[in-house]
């Protein structure tokens, strides 16, 4: 039920998708950080990943507390 009320899930959803975009890029450059030979970039690829494995935390934090609004909105 919407009645132009937030949709919970919806958000969940985009977050959620935020993440494993965000898990991709990490993966990348994980990978791109495996074969670095330069001790400079190979730090600022860990500056990189941090930042987006932060970032990856958020969304999938805030994707779980989006569902369960949902859950609570349905029970109600």
């Amino acid at each position: 039920m919407n009645n132009g009320l937030i949709n919970y899930e919806l958000w969940a959803n985009e977050y959620e998708e935020q993440m494993h975009t965000l898990n991709r890029k990490i993966e990348t450059l994980k990978k791109e950080r495996k074969i670095c030979t330069a001790v400079c970039a190979e730090l600022e690829l860990n500056k990189r990943i941090t930042s987006l494995y932060n970032m990856y935390l958020e969304c999938k934090h805030t994707a779980q507390m989006m569902r369960n609004r949902a859950k609570e909105r349905e029970a109600a």
